[in-house]
């Protein structure tokens, strides 16, 4: 999946500014499960879904792109492109640097 401007389907995160919260338990695995079919829906349905989350780790394993937004009044901070293949890993390093920086972003405008 590739949003581009050739309308390619694809998934943009929004990393709102309260930054990353994290599921635990049957939270968790709910979650889990709503992001998979996410990706799949998008993928079958060659659709871009705009997806808006406080939730760092949630926006990289989603995003195509991220648009990291500062508090009120809101603008955009940074518009970060995520080039990770899929299906995505939550401990691949490529993806943890990126959750890291991300998180840094936001944790520093507050």
């Amino acid at each position: 999946m590739n949003s581009s401007s050739t309308g390619a389907a694809g998934v943009t995160g929004v990393a709102a500014a309260k930054g990353s919260s994290s599921a635990t338990g049957a939270a968790a695995w709910a979650s889990a499960n709503v992001q998979d079919e996410v990706v799949r829906i998008s993928n079958q349905e060659k659709r871009t879904v705009i997806f808006v989350t406080n939730n760092v780790e949630e926006a990289v394993y989603l995003a195509d792109r991220i648009i990291v937004m500062t508090d009120s009044p809101s603008t955009v901070l940074k518009d970060v492109r995520v080039d990770l293949p899929r299906p995505r890993s939550y401990v691949d390093p490529e993806f943890l640097r990126l959750r890291k920086e991300i998180s840094a972003m936001v944790n520093r405008k507050r």
